[in-house]
């Protein structure tokens, strides 16, 4: 659970809005980041960036 509250926080600190951009974030940091990022919670990760694109998006506006 820390591991995921970790990239949350990160993508929200980072503004990461695209999921290459994480995994290659995620290769670079630790083995732990890209196992949670490609075989646990994928889907709550992708609505976390999906959801930094459109607080992006909104605010180009």
């Amino acid at each position: 659970m820390t591991v995921m509250k970790d990239i949350v926080t990160f993508i929200y600190d980072n503004e990461i809005d695209n999921y290459a951009d994480f995994l290659m974030i995620c290769i670079q940091h630790s083995d732990d980041w890209f196992d949670v990022a490609i075989n646990y919670n994928t889907l709550a990760i992708n609505k976390m960036i999906d959801g930094m694109w459109l607080k992006k998006k909104n605010e180009l506006r």
